[in-house]
Order: C-alpha cells, then sequence, then structure tokens
C-alpha cells in the first residue's frame, strides 16, 4: 500500500501566499494529492492541521500492522 503523501499550506489564513492553492493543487495533481490549508489561528483550519497529523499517524501505524490505539490530544 505505501504511506499517503499530503501537502499541507501552512499560514493559510494571512491571505498573501506566493503560490496560489489553485497554482499548488494544479503542480500536485501529477502526483495524485491535494493541498490542505492550514493555520494554527484559524479555528477551522487548525482542525485541518490536528486531523491531517491523526490520518498520518493512523497510516503509518496501520502500514507497519502494529495493533497500536492511541488518542489525538486536542491543543
Amino acid at each position: 500500500m505505501g504511506l499517503p503523501v499530503i501537502v499541507l499550506g501552512c499560514k493559510a489564513d494571512l491571505g498573501n501566499q506566493e503560490v496560489t492553492p489553485a497554482d499548488a493543487s494544479m503542480m500536485l495533481g501529477r502526483y495524485d494529492t491535494g493541498l490542505i490549508p492550514v493555520s494554527i489561528t484559524d479555528p477551522s483550519l487548525k482542525d485541518k492541521l490536528i486531523k491531517s497529523f491523526d490520518y498520518l499517524l493512523r497510516a503509518i501505524v496501520r502500514e507497519r500492522g502494529e495493533p497500536h490505539v492511541y488518542k489525538v490530544k486536542k491543543i
């Protein structure tokens, strides 16, 4: 299966990105992945950040075949 690839667009709340989300998505399309805008100052974007790392950690545990169950602590 392999590990998933995700791309996080940090500080998405600032609005003055050097690369627009549309340009990033077009560039990432060839890798069959998308862009997840995240930030720690906007509650909805912070939730996306937490869920992204939760997803990656679960994928790593699943790939290793470990039966470990963990809980993500909200920050």
